[in-house]
């Protein structure tokens, strides 16, 4: 069974919506998304409606509950909002090595033509 926790808290400057996912297989999944001023009702019909399946959602190993008790509300929010901006950076640590790599194989690729071109100029190609 899949279960979907949204929450909307406001971090001091913006509302945001942190969207927390797991279905079925155990597999958990994070998502923010942020509004700016007040969100109204409409807003999040909209967002609920439209924006939400366009979401692009983090794997997690570990989620924070947000749990509905008042006095803890806002650290376990900042908990979870935490792991959420851990597990982005990590992801994008990640792309960064792999885009880093590829641009080296391109800068070898980009030797071998020059080299190439060098060779066929000489042969009067």
């Amino acid at each position: 069974m899949e279960e979907t926790v949204s929450t909307i808290y406001h971090n001091g400057q913006f509302w945001i919506a942190l969207i927390e996912k797991s279905d079925c297989h155990g597999k958990r999944c994070l998502a923010e998304y942020t509004f700016g001023p007040e969100p109204a009702a409409g807003e999040l019909f909209d967002f609920y409606l439209n924006k939400y399946q366009h979401l692009t959602f983090i794997e997690s190993e570990r989620i924070v509950r947000i749990r509905k008790h008042k006095k803890d509300n806002a650290q376990r929010i900042s908990k979870s909002h935490e792991e959420y901006k851990n597990i982005q950076k990590h992801q994008f640590e990640e792309r960064k090595k792999a885009r880093k790599f590829e641009h080296q194989i391109t800068e070898a690729d980009k030797y071998q033509m020059k080299k190439l071109r060098k060779k066929q100029k000489k042969k009067g190609h």
